[in-house]
Parts: structure tokens; C-alpha cells; sequence
């Protein structure tokens, strides 16, 4: 296993610390699920971890958990890993007492967190004792005459008991005795566990009896790992390796460090070649800082990282280095050599491999998808690309922003899902998407779920082909069957211009689809779509950066009528019809006038390539024969004199019947009758139109995941 493996395994049994197992009884899966894991970070953890014992917060705010190293096969291996708990808000008061007594009291104030240190000393050991049994314990317990007289010297404003107060302290500290930040003088004595305030620790758990700490596992976030170090220092004969994750150091320039390890039975000195703490490169974070003011008892590593936002703790919390350390662990597992850490160019190669892989890159124009849905929702650790020297723009496009205004990518995550797969989990509107990229086949997944975490579509991403091409089939759920049901099926082609032909087969329209995708200059992208032996053709523009449409052409065959228009949008990237190019190939009378007309009728994209109800088609096949400059037949010369509206039924039923015929303004209806399928009332009115052709509707339905699908390659 690689070292950036072993770290990635070591955030997680960090991170399990703050489970609350006793809250989930039987479902310690739930329980990390709690703690922030994904579900497939906690069956990972639970293949190799089970719970063999867990202390909730002491009086102190002290809480770990002992966890067994499973073998393969699931069965207990005998060797023990500890966890204990980082700074959690609101234990014991609204901060909580791990901010307010062991971070800010006792490690900036007396340096170190010595109360939850004892709590920790005594936990090891009630795990080995007998259960339900007393066992020696440690005690602080305070000198009430050495605190009087400290804290009297220390509250005179006299110079002479300034100088009496710096002495009489140096003289307790060089006495072994503990000083806190309020001038409290504390020594540690060895009581019965019983004589213990906190109730939790007065008799033994048993819980460790028969099994070896030789070479125990202890890793800890924050606070966590300042206990985990020191749990090193005073077991030195366990030969623990600890593993810190954004972890607190020591104020070593205070005597309390080294008289409270000397107190305890603990070492001289820390063994830092047993300990490591992984930092994030998210900012300067003054919780892990090794110097000026608090130090670090081992070795430092910087892990790249995205950047420090409220969603990871503003760079300090433990997911955002545990889900980064499960996508570098990921990929190593193919390479297993290399080490983000110290090799910032394997750094882009691992970033190539996963999100712009050279085979799927060469066919997809550069900048094309950056920010069509999937496109803006970058894992974070990605971010920091510019840092090493390598520009994102350079490798998804001139149009990329790492920090768009969707927020999208503030709550995105990477996961190791397997040795060959990783996942990037990211929030919509509607519930969550994920895309799983197995890193041998290069096959992709697009899986979107409902906010109740119901699986709704999935889309498959073949391999490069030898093409080139990409292979795309969607599925959707049946609302009947509630089964994934294929929905269409997609061949992206790489041209030789440079272009995208995606064809399209669509199972529920039975209707084939191409859509051409060119790269413009100034970040534009020109998609043609068309549907061979059907009516109709459009031509959309589009910005890559905004993700906004420019223009939209569309050439379509309305009721009989050649017709070309173009359509615009506005701020808020609303359509509307800019402009009537031409009727039946020819420009229309009255260009403007024919634009305005189509537009009071609300006429959108959709109703010129799919239909819309009879009245309405009536009165658009009005306006297209008022502007048509074609030399119309002598019934539309007839029909275009005549003032009120009625359908091509009736305009028969006049005939046969020889009643007068009614008066016809807007033209006939009698050509979309014919060619599309209509349903009457008992009385023979029409009272819906299904046009046979394949309309934009059902293109957009198709066309839907295409830009999503191609910005995978980006994503």
C-alpha cells in the first residue's frame, strides 16, 4: 500500500472519531454517515474497522473511540487503532468546553491540553484493566495554598510582587507543578479510579484485555492530534504511529509540557519520527501552525487542497482533507510511486488522468463545456491548480472559473468509491448527482438522485472508441415499473474540422437526432441540430463562459410554409424573436412587422418545430400568409381576403353541406390536418394536434445531457 493510501485510511479512522456510535445502535454505517462520511467512505471504513469501545465526552470534553483492524475476510486481526476526538462545538455549553477549556485555556494559556490528556492516560489503561474492576488511576489535583498565593502575587500591580510572583512560579514549575492560565496550581497524584469525579472512568471497561498495542494506529484531527501525540510520548513502549490531520501542537516554551509527560511516566520527548501531520494548503490555518507561537512535535506535510471556505471550517475541517487524500489515493493505486505531496507535477498528471483524460480530451473542443451543469462543479482540491504552476484555464478551457456564483462547488466532495474508481458528489436543486470514473476502462457514469436520495437518470460513457468516438446511453425511471428504461442511445464522432456530430436515437420519439457542435472564437460554441426526413433545422450560439444562448436560427416547414426565423434573449437569457428572415425562401413583406405579429402571439422555438393547439396554429398561419411575398394560389388569395377564423373541418363541412362558406382570415389548417394526427370531440371539432413530425421539444429532450455529457470530460 503507498504512503498517500495509508494517509487516506488514517483521515477516515480520524474522522470516525467524531461518530456518536451509541446513538446508532447496530448501525455504525449511520452513525459515520453522521460524521460527515459519504456512504461508500463508511463501508469502506467498516471493511476494515470495526468498534471495539468508544468514551463519549468526559467532564473534560475528552472522547475517542478504539477501533480492531479487520483482515480481509472481515475477522479481527488483534491489532487496535485509536481515534480520539478533535474541538466539537457545543459540548457541555454552546462553544463547548473543548474550545473554550482545552484550545483556548489550556493550550494557548497553560500549553497544553492537560485536563483531557489525563482523561486520555486513564482511558488507555481502564482498557486493559478488568472489567467492572477499580484501577490506578490519574489524578489533577489543585494546591489550594501554592493557587492562593500565585494568584494574590499575580493580581499586585507592585513591582516588587511582580518580581516575587516570577519567582515564586519558577519556582513551582521547576517543582514539576502544573500552572494554568489563571495562576491554578495543579500536581498530578495516583488515586484509585473510583476517587475519579467523572463517572465514566471510575471503573474499568476491560475492553483491550487480550490484545497487543504493539504498533498501534493513532490518528486524530485538530485537538485530536495533540492527544494522539501525546498518547506517544506517555506509551512509548506500544511504539505508536500517529497520523495528524490539521492537528495542534504544543506550546513548548511552557513548562507544563514537560512536567506533565514527567508526571505521568511519558518520555523525555516526543519520537517525531513516528509522527506526521498532514496539513491542508487551504491558507495559513493558526490551529496547525508550526511556529512562532505553538509547535509541532513531528514531522509536517502540506497536502494541495482546494480552498478554505464555511463549508470545510474555512480550511481546518477533516472532511475537506479526507475526501481530497481518497482522490490522490485513488488514482495511486494505478501509480503507486509517486506522492502528491512532494511531487507537485505528478500533482497535474493525476489531474489529467482523472478529469481531462488526453484520448477524451483530443475530441472535445477545448473550453466547449465549462459551464453546462456539470461544468462549474469542480472537486475543490482542483483549485489549486495555478499554485503548482499550472493553469486551469490551460486544461479546461480559457472560460473555466473556479469559484462560480452557484455555489455548487462548495458543497462538492471526492470519493474513493474502489481501487479503480472515484466519485465527485455534488448538490442540485432537485437532490444530488454523482460521477463515478473507473480509472482502467475510462468508463464514465452520470447518476442524478431526487432529494429523497431516489435514483431518477443515469447516463453510461463508454471508453474512447478506436475512433475516437464516445458511446452515450441514458436511462431514465419509469414511473410505472420504477426500473431504469433505456432512453436514448448516443454516438459522439470527432470530425475533421474540429467539430462534435453527435446522432442521437431516441426510444421514445423512434426518431433519430444529430446535433453538430463547432467551436467558435471568443468562447461561442455553434450546435446544429437536425432530424434526418423531418421539417425542421436549428442553429444555435452560445457563450461557454456564461453558459448563456447568443442566437438561435431555426428553419422549419410550418402547415405547409417554408419559414426561417432567428430569436435572441434577453438579460435574463429569455428567447425572443429578433427577426422573419424569410417565407417560403423569399424575405417576407414586412420583416419587422412579421416579427412583431409572431411575437404579441407569444410564438415560442418549440410551437414552430412541434405544433401547438388549432386556434393558435390558425392564427400564426395567418400571420405567415400576410408577410408571405410568394405568389400565393387562388384559394389563399381567396382565404387571405376573408376576416374570421375557423379549421379546416368546418371549412369541408361548409362545402359538402352547400352552406355559405365562412369567412377565413388566417389561412387553413386543412395542411397540418393532413399531416399530423388530430383528435375530435363527438361534435367533429378538433380538440388536439399531434404533429408526426420530431419537434424541438423532443430534441431538447434528447440533446438535454449532451453538453452534461461531454463537460465529464472536464468535470
Amino acid at each position: 500500500m503507498s504512503t498517500i493510501q495509508e494517509q487516506y485510511q488514517q483521515s477516515l479512522l480520524a474522522q470516525a472519531a467524531y461518530a456518536n456510535f451509541s446513538a446508532y445502535p447496530g448501525r455504525p454505517i449511520d452513525a459515520l454517515g453522521a460524521a460527515g462520511m459519504t456512504a461508500t467512505q463508511a463501508a469502506t471504513f467498516l471493511a476494515q474497522y470495526r468498534v471495539v469501545n468508544q468514551l463519549s465526552n468526559t467532564t473534560s470534553g475528552f472522547s475517542a473511540v478504539a477501533f480492531e483492524q479487520l483482515n480481509a475476510d472481515g475477522t479481527g486481526s488483534g491489532k487496535i487503532a485509536l481515534a480520539p476526538r478533535g474541538s466539537e462545538l457545543g459540548v457541555q455549553s454552546f462553544i463547548g468546553v473543548d474550545i473554550t477549556q482545552a484550545d483556548l485555556t489550556q493550550i494557548l494559556g497553560a500549553g497544553l491540553a492537560y485536563s483531557q490528556i489525563v482523561d486520555m492516560y486513564n482511558y488507555k489503561l481502564s482498557l486493559q484493566a478488568t472489567a467492572g474492576q477499580p484501577y490506578q488511576a490519574a489524578q489533577l489535583q489543585t494546591d489550594v495554598a501554592a493557587t492562593q498565593a500565585l494568584q494574590q502575587l499575580g493580581a499586585s500591580h507592585f513591582a516588587a510582587d511582580q518580581a516575587t510572583y516570577q519567582s515564586y512560579k519558577s519556582g513551582l514549575q521547576g517543582a514539576g507543578y502544573l500552572i494554568g492560565a489563571d495562576n491554578t496550581v495543579q500536581t498530578v497524584a495516583f488515586v484509585p479510579s473510583t476517587q475519579l469525579t467523572d463517572p465514566s472512568l471510575q471503573l474499568a471497561s476491560g475492553s483491550l484485555q487480550g490484545f497487543s498495542l504493539s504498533g498501534i494506529n493513532v490518528a486524530g484531527h485538530s485537538l485530536g492530534f495533540e492527544l494522539a501525540a501525546s498518547f506517544s510520548r506517555l506509551f512509548p513502549d506500544t511504539g505508536a504511529i500517529v497520523t495528524g490531520f490539521n492537528g495542534v501542537g504544543f506550546v513548548n516554551s511552557n513548562p507544563n509540557v514537560n512536567n506533565l509527560f514527567a508526571a505521568l511516566g511519558g518520555q523525555s520527548q516526543f519520537n517525531s519520527s513516528d509522527i506526521n501531520n498532514i496539513r491542508s494548503s487551504a491558507g495559513f490555518d493558526i490551529i496547525s501552525q508550526n511556529g512562532p507561537f505553538i509547535d509541532q512535535p513531528g514531522t509536517v506535510q502540506d497536502i494541495l487542497t482546494g480552498p478554505a471556505t464555511p463549508f470545510n471550517s474555512l480550511g481546518h475541517g477533516i472532511g475537506l482533507l479526507s475526501n481530497t487524500l481518497g482522490a490522490y489515493a485513488n488514482a495511486a493505486a494505478a501509480d503507486p510511486t509517486y506522492s502528491p505531496a512532494t511531487d507537485k507535477t505528478w500533482v497535474a498528471s493525476l489531474t489529467d488522468r482523472l478529469f481531462a483524460m488526453d484520448a477524451v480530451g483530443a475530441i472535445t473542443p477545448i473550453g466547449l463545456m465549462e459551464k453546462y451543469n456539470l461544468g462549474v462543479r469542480y472537486p475543490e482540491f482542483l483549485i489549486a491548480l495555478d499554485s503548482i504552476g499550472r493553469s486551469s484555464s490551460g486544461l479546461f478551457g480559457s472560460g473555466f472559473d473556479p469559484t462560480p456564483a452557484t455555489g455548487n462547488l462548495l458543497n462538492s466532495s471526492v470519493i474513493i468509491n474502489t481501487p479503480n474508481e472515484y466519485m465527485v458528489s455534488y448538490s442540485t436543486p432537485s437532490g444530488h448527482d454523482e460521477i463515478i470514473q473507473n480509472l482502467t476502462t475510462g468508463e464514465k457514469q452520470l447518476l442524478s438522485y431526487d432529494l429523497g436520495g431516489n435514483l431518477t437518470s443515469q447516463k453510461f460513457v463508454s471508453p474512447p472508441q478506436s475512433d475516437g468516438s464516445l458511446i452515450i446511453d441514458s436511462y431514465k425511471k419509469d414511473p410505472t415499473s420504477g426500473k431504469q428504461v433505456l432512453e436514448s442511445s448516443a454516438r459522439l464522432v470527432p470530425q475533421a474540422d474540429g467539430s462534435i456530430r453527435n446522432t442521437t436515437y431516441d426510444t421514445n420519439q423512434n426518431a433519430t437526432l444529430i446535433q453538430d457542435y463547432q467551436k467558435l472564437p471568443d468562447n461561442q460554441v455553434r450546435i446544429q441540430t437536425t432530424v434526418p426526413n423531418g421539417n425542421w433545422t436549428t442553429v444555435d450560439i452560445q457563450d461557454v463562459p456564461s453558459g448563456k444562448s447568443l442566437s438561435q436560427n431555426i428553419e422549419t416547414v410550418f402547415n405547409g410554409s417554408e419559414l426561417n426565423v432567428s430569436y435572441s434573449f434577453d438579460n435574463n437569457n429569455q428567447p425572443y424573436i429578433s427577426s422573419v428572415n424569410s417565407i417560403n425562401g423569399v424575405a417576407p413583406t414586412d420583416p419587422v412587422a412579421a416579427a412583431q405579429e409572431l411575437a404579441k402571439l407569444g410564438v415560442t422555438q418549440d410551437m414552430l418545430t412541434n405544433g401547438t393547439d388549432s386556434a393558435l396554429q390558425q392564427k400564426i398561419s395567418g400571420v405567415v400568409s400576410t408577410f408571405d411575398a410568394t405568389h400565393p394560389t387562388g384559394i389563399q388569395t381567396v382565404i387571405q381576403a376573408l376576416p374570421t377564423v375557423i379549421d379546416a373541418l368546418a371549412f369541408i363541412k361548409a362545402i359538402q353541406t352547400g352552406q355559405a362558406l365562412p369567412v377565413v382570415a388566417s389561412g387553413l389548417n386543412l395542411v397540418n390536418a393532413l399531416t399530423s394526427t388530430t383528435a375530435t370531440d363527438a361534435a367533429g371539432n378538433i380538440v388536439s394536434v399531434t404533429p408526426s413530425s420530431y419537434g424541438l421539444a423532443g430534441a431538447a429532450g434528447v440533446g438535454n445531457g449532451i453538453l452534461s455529457i461531454l463537460s465529464l470530460d472536464a468535470a
